[in-house]
């Protein structure tokens, strides 16, 4: 019925068969059509089928009780019982539509009577539906026959094995279970024609369905026209923010230049101040009283400090403007860690800390970039004197396969578990009470890579910790390192500061 207004409604709409928004709209309708088919036509199903085995087994609990063989349940089977039973299925059997065999089991799953003299006696444990109609439900099996299964139920296909469980009176327990072998073909018509009548019904309310959208749909359709032209707007101003974008990228390239250039000129009246006092330390120009000396030395390790954090300033608007060349030369190892260890000495100077070098009697000298390799060391080793109170930091050098290891140890407080995970990113400064500005470890990440190295971190909470990083023997081309922005530059976390 629903059919003939929905061609009429295609005839008329040509926008409907070439428009996304309808076709989809026609397949859900379908589709949602079939799923309610499927599903009522289910539980229709389910409700037939459960409401004539139901039905069923209590017709044969009126018959068995009418004849009074409840009884012959708990009885031992003897000819006199079988006889009984021979004489009483019969008119059981009579009063009940398409069964054509009776099967009579006993409480211990044996059977009792059969119109197969062979297996009176015997017991089937094992038998599924018989146990759980020894439980007290009612349970079915379906069964499709062919060949010689069709001896007892000639021209049949479909038989339905019904298992009964029978009570002693209201609410007592099972005494046994009577099975019934019958052939549904009512059954099995009703519910073929209650599919039909169900699907019919399902695909012509989703047409109906479909009908009473049609108007939404041509909404749609519309509005697909003008998503179109905000598409295009929206293409123009995607265009324009990466217009602006390149500008804001030329701008921060001018800053990072401008920072650069700030703190080259900052650091040559730092390394003014740092040289002379050095040269009033060494006493070059006469004595010192004991507070002009401890003023000397406030003044060279604040003007240390600053000078490491204005290099690492400098350091990041270099990588930042693209600079991430290397300067290679033969670094003599041993030279170049024992002047990093009398820089951070000088630091941990009035605490109760010693810095020490080991470096290994077969290093010698390698090809390295020696400002960067000393700042890696230097900002390794004055996180160390920052987190270690007291006792020892040792810088370690080993030459290994191909490669050299440093290894830069401490005695301080460690570093909790849950920011291990975040030891090399730039600007994270765990202990903001510490000072710093979150570049140091995250610059010697870029530098050791740069080298072609790798850099990682041993740390227990309380127990110290130990920075390690490995130089390989050739560091790799300048062509292999160049370029690159600051975020692929300063990957990691700085655990502690620096």
């Amino acid at each position: 019925m629903a059919i003939a207004p929905l061609m009429r409604s295609l005839k008329g709409s040509g926008w409907l068969l070439a428009n996304r928004f309808a076709l989809l709209g026609l397949l859900s309708v379908i589709a949602l059509g079939l799923i309610m088919g499927y599903v009522l036509s289910s539980l229709l199903v389910g409700a037939v089928s459960d409401w004539e085995w139901e039905n069923t087994a209590a017709l044969v609990r009126r018959e068995v009780e009418r004849a009074d063989l409840t009884p012959l349940f708990a009885a031992a089977p003897t000819s006199t019982t079988a006889a009984r039973w021979e004489r009483e299925l019969p008119h059981l059997v009579q009063g009940l539509p398409e069964i054509v065999r009776v099967k009579v089991w006993g409480r211990d799953a044996r059977v009792l009577w059969s119109d197969e003299p062979r297996l009176i006696g015997q017991r089937f444990p094992d038998n599924r539906e018989l146990q759980e109609a020894l439980g007290g439900r009612v349970e079915v099996e379906i069964r499709t026959l062919k060949g010689r299964e069709n001896v007892y139920e000639s021209g049949a296909n479909v038989l339905a094995e019904i298992y009964v469980p029978i009570f002693a009176g209201d609410g007592g327990p099972v005494v046994g279970v009577v099975e019934l072998y019958k052939q549904p073909r009512r059954l099995l018509a009703t519910i073929r024609w209650a599919r039909l009548v169900v699907w019919t019904i399902s695909l012509a309310g989703g047409l109906a369905i479909y009908l009473v959208l049609l108007p939404l749909l041509k909404a749609v359709y519309a509005r697909d026209a003008r998503e179109r032209a905000l598409r295009e707007y929206t293409a123009r101003l995607e265009s324009e923010v990466a217009r602006r974008t390149e500008a804001l990228v030329r701008a921060s390239r001018a800053k990072s230049d401008f920072l650069a250039s700030m703190s080259h000129e900052l650091r040559t009246p730092l390394n003014s101040i740092i040289g002379f006092s050095k040269v009033l330390l060494r006493r070059l120009n006469g004595d010192l009283t004991e507070r002009q000396e401890s003023f000397v030395r406030a003044i060279q390790q604040s003007g240390t400090s600053l000078l490491h954090l204005i290099d690492n300033v400098l350091d990041v608007s270099r990588v930042e403007a693209g600079q991430r060349e290397l300067v290679t030369a033969d670094v003599e190892v041993a030279v170049l860690v024992g002047e990093c260890v009398e820089i951070a000495a000088s630091l941990a100077r009035g605490k109760p800390l010693t810095v020490e070098a080991e470096v290994a009697r077969d290093v010698g000298s390698i090809r390295a970039d020696p400002t960067k390799l000393r700042q890696i060391l230097l900002n390794l080793l004055s996180n160390a004197v920052r987190f270690t109170p007291r006792g020892r930091i040792a810088v370690s050098v080993r030459a290994e396969d191909q490669a050299t290891h440093f290894a830069v140890r401490d005695t301080g407080v460690g570093i909790r578990p849950e920011h291990l995970a975040r030891v090399f990113e730039p600007f994270q400064r765990l202990d903001p009470g510490t000072g710093g500005t979150g570049l140091g470890l995250a610059l010697c990440k870029t530098f050791v890579e740069l080298h072609g190295g790798r850099i990682w971190l041993e740390s227990r909470e309380h127990h110290g910790s130990t920075f390690h990083f490995t130089l390989p023997a050739t560091p790799p081309p300048a062509a292999a390192v160049a370029g690159g922005d600051v975020s692929a530059a300063l990957s990691g976390t700085e655990s502690c500061g620096g």
